[in-house]
């Protein structure tokens, strides 16, 4: 009797057990990002605010699909912990294949462009984050009408490739069809994005070239196209790691530089600062960016921080330490100099 049943269960577990493999290279992950901030908008708002900033959570694995290739996957959103709006899916979303002969990936994801910031942010989702200056200009060849939202992209309908290193060297090229949710309507609503990248022991240096064409709803809707590039380096020196980075944008003409530093004064403590310009058509529309902050890292999944943030406008321009890469924020005025002191905490899992 106990082996009539015995080889139909042996059965079972056995078709079981490749599922059970596969399923183990999948992972949950995640952040939360809350902080408790007080933004000072100078002539307009001010007031105390609790943010979330940019919390996510995701699925990601692999699957060996013999010894020379690898698929992978991701699947990500953001969510707002402090109230409740609906969680959002346009994050790093893709799949894609790996091997020998470099990374293929289709979807939804940062360009390589938008990876040299991300590489180099010392307030990534923070008060003083360096993408309120690097997306800080004018969209079009209009001053009166701002799109802040051109540079650090996050590409639909997007294939990618990178490279594996050769002579410490790694590139990464992605292009895009369309950046809007239905099917391209003409070529030239497609995007590129290509960055170079170099490493040699504590020492990173990266340059990235960016095409981007946006369909504008406003001013009668029109695509738009602009392009950038940028420059960047990452140099750990003992404790204490340097960050630089420029941008020049065309259609219309902006400069925009930041340099900062990070310093690690025990294991768990650190400080950092960074100082940020916009140099646009005229000085009306510049605006410079200072920031410095405490890291405390009570754990590895547990960091707390305290931020103080202020931005410097010109006459026709309106930009401010907090808006980018976070929940919350207020309206600042054209010449304002808004400023604001952040506490936060990022749990990671």
């Amino acid at each position: 009797m106990r082996n009539r049943y015995l080889l139909p269960l042996t059965l079972t577990m056995t078709s079981l057990c490749p599922l059970n493999a596969m399923a183990a290279d999948a992972q949950i992950y995640g952040r939360l990002h809350l902080s408790a901030d007080y933004l000072n908008a100078e002539t307009g708002d001010e007031g105390g605010n609790l943010s979330s900033n940019r919390s996510r959570i995701g699925f990601k694995g692999t699957t060996t699909i013999s010894d020379s290739l690898t698929a992978l996957w991701q699947i990500e959103a953001g969510i707002e912990a402090d109230d409740s709006k609906t969680i959002s899916t346009d994050r790093n979303t893709f799949a894609g294949l790996r091997g020998g002969w470099g990374e293929v990936r289709a979807g939804r994801f940062d360009t390589p462009f938008k990876l040299l910031h991300s590489n180099t942010s010392l307030f990534s989702d923070q008060v003083g984050d360096g993408r309120n200056i690097l997306r800080a200009d004018a969209a079009y060849n209009d001053p009166a009408e701002a799109d802040p939202n051109w540079w650090n992209e996050r590409l639909r309908n997007s294939i990618a490739y990178t490279s594996p290193s050769w002579q410490n060297l790694i590139a990464n090229v992605q292009y895009s069809t369309n950046q809007d949710s239905g099917t391209a309507t003409s070529s030239d609503q497609a995007s590129w994005s290509a960055s170079l990248e170099w490493r040699y022991k504590d020492l990173w240096l990266a340059v990235a070239h960016e095409d981007s064409t946006k369909l504008i709803d406003v001013l009668g809707g029109f695509v738009a196209e602009r392009e950038a590039m940028r420059a960047a380096l990452s140099w750990q020196l003992g404790a204490t790691r340097l960050i630089g980075i420029y941008q020049q944008a065309s259609n219309p003409r902006t400069d925009a530089w930041g340099a900062g530093l990070y310093h690690a004064i025990t294991d768990k403590l650190a400080l950092k600062t960074h100082f940020y310009q916009l140099d646009a058509a005229g000085t009306a529309e510049d605006a410079e960016l200072f920031a410095v902050g405490v890291d405390y890292t009570m754990a590895k999944a547990l960091m707390f921080y305290l931020n103080y943030g202020q931005m410097n406008n010109g006459d026709s321009i309106n930009r401010d330490p907090w808006t980018q890469g976070r929940g919350d924020a207020l309206t600042t005025g054209n010449g304002d100099n808004p400023d604001a002191v952040s506490a936060g905490a990022v749990y990671r899992f």
